[in-house]
């Protein structure tokens, strides 16, 4: 073996230990990204998406959105830049932002997966979360969800958020069919013959108690 081979040898060991020693890079960036289910990053890049066209069209030119190609791309977080994100960029982005179908103002679901979206934003972008995010914004989004609840509760505002309230005359309705089908003794003798898939009436009486406890907690809150 020249020395030119003994050379080549000895490089391509060194690549190859290097190629090992690097792996635990790989293997961490892969455990830092499944931190975030594949779903909720799915969310995430929607609001991600939503920032950057709003960084676009109010703070253009403060550092805070790149206006180069990466902006297409959501790996990059379309550009955004989270180490230049400000109080105010952060507070009227979530006070501004609107349901992007019916263009009403986002419900309380909708603030907290923004909320999660931007910290995730953070994250991958290895900035420490400011100060006025824990602080002033937690606050901010505390008291928009109570006021948006509070005038759901009120009629104010509009629920379109794929629930409707239980009405009273339903609740009297599932009770009274519960009570109905409470189970007798002689009832239960005629039942011995039924097969064993069908329902059994004596699981009413449990089930029209835990109606009547939730009514009355949900009669007690303001989220519910």
């Amino acid at each position: 073996m020249d020395l030119n081979e003994s050379a080549a040898l000895i490089n391509a060991l060194v690549e190859q230990e290097e190629t090992v020693d690097n792996d635990w890079i790989q293997d961490a960036q892969e455990y830092a990204r499944a931190r975030i289910g594949e779903s909720s990053r799915k969310t995430y890049k929607t609001y991600w998406k939503r920032l950057s066209d709003f960084l676009v069209q109010h703070y253009a030119n403060t550092g805070a959105i790149s206006l180069t190609d990466e902006r297409g791309s959501a790996e990059t977080h379309f550009g955004i830049q989270a180490g230049a994100l400000t109080k105010e960029m952060v507070t009227r982005f979530l006070v501004t932002l609107k349901k992007s179908k019916s263009g009403a103002p986002i419900g309380p679901d909708g603030l907290a997966s923004a909320k999660s979206a931007l910290r995730a934003l953070f994250a991958d972008q290895k900035v420490a979360v400011r100060v006025f995010f824990k602080t002033e914004i937690s606050q901010l989004a505390r008291g928009m969800k109570k006021k948006r609840l509070q005038d759901k509760h009120k009629g104010k505002e509009k629920d379109d958020d794929g629930k409707m309230y239980l009405a009273y005359s339903l609740y009297v309705f599932l009770c009274s069919f519960l009570i109905s089908n409470v189970s007798t003794p002689a009832r239960a003798a005629g039942q011995k013959g039924r097969a064993s898939g069908s329902s059994d009436t004596t699981t009413a009486p449990f089930t029209h108690l835990f109606s009547i406890l939730c009514w009355n907690l949900m009669c007690r809150g303001d989220s519910t």
